[in-house]
Parts: structure tokens; C-alpha cells; sequence
């Protein structure tokens, strides 16, 4: 049975002092230090995955940064693109206009060649034709004079009327 002496009541809590303090150093103490270890090491990875973090983000705006540049080289680069292809087109356009018209000068200068044998050998043609029609209305007749005369005449006639 039990009894409730102050003996037992000072075995009791002596019993309990010991108890408190071999599990304080037995159990406490190290379950302490394993979750102190514990903590230390979730901090430290915590703090490792912060650093990871800033500088993922850091990487992520250079990245950022160097598309922009890209971008704006690439922006560039076309535009310089276009405007060396708009002086190379206006530099072609501008040579075959100059060809146009030395091409359209010389065609006109051999034009007026032509023109100008036609028109002689027209002459000469119409000479002819006025020689002898003349000497068949004066006959027999025939002469240098008279055929220079003549032709001297009609040229003077036909270089009036055009």
C-alpha cells in the first residue's frame, strides 16, 4: 500500500530531482543540440537558396539587358541596312538615267546623220531627175553650164518652200 510518510515524499522528490536531471542530460540537452544542428543547417540552406535567388535575378537582368542591346544593334543594323540599299538604289537609278539620255543624245545625233544622207542623196536624186527632164524639154542640148544653171535654180526654189 501506499503511504505518505515524509520519507517517501523525500525519496519521491529526490527520486524526481535525479529523474529531471538525468533526463535534462541524458535526453534534453542532446535533443537541444540536434534540433540547435537542425536549425543551423535550414538557416544556412536558406541563406544559400537566397543567395541562389539574387543571383538568378541578377543573371535574368543581364539577360534582359543584353536582349534589349541586341535588339537595338539589330534595329540599327536594319536601318543602316536600308538606307545603304535606298543609296544603292538611288545611285542605280540615277547611273541609268544618265545612260538613258546619252543613249537618247546619241540616237538623236545618228538620227540627224540619216536625216541628213537622206536628204542629200534626196538632192542629188531630184537633181538628177531635174537634169534630165530638163534636157529632154531643151532638146539636144547639153552642158555643163546649163546643167549647173539648172540645178543652181531648182534648189533655190526647193530650198524656199521648205
Amino acid at each position: 500500500m501506499l503511504s505518505i510518510s515524509p520519507e517517501n515524499i523525500i525519496v519521491t522528490v529526490v527520486n524526481l530531482l535525479v529523474l529531471f536531471i538525468a533526463l535534462r542530460i541524458f535526453l534534453f540537452k542532446p535533443v537541444q543540440k540536434i534540433l540547435e544542428q537542425r536549425q543551423k543547417e535550414a538557416d544556412k540552406e536558406l541563406n544559400e537558396a537566397k543567395q541562389q535567388l539574387e543571383e538568378a535575378e541578377n543573371l535574368k537582368t543581364q539577360y534582359e539587358e543584353k536582349i534589349e542591346e541586341t535588339e537595338v544593334q539589330r534595329k540599327k543594323i536594319l536601318e543602316e541596312a536600308r538606307k545603304n540599299a535606298n543609296q544603292e538604289y538611288q545611285r542605280i537609278v540615277s547611273d541609268a538615267k544618265r545612260e538613258a539620255k546619252t543613249v537618247k543624245a546619241q540616237a538623236i545625233a545618228k538620227a540627224e546623220g540619216e536625216k541628213a544622207k537622206i536628204v542629200k542623196k534626196a538632192e542629188k536624186e531630184i537633181a538628177d531627175i531635174v537634169v534630165d527632164a530638163a534636157v529632154k524639154i531643151s532638146g539636144a542640148k547639153s552642158g555643163e553650164e546649163i546643167d549647173s544653171n539648172l540645178y543652181d535654180k531648182f534648189l533655190e526654189k526647193a530650198g524656199g518652200k521648205s
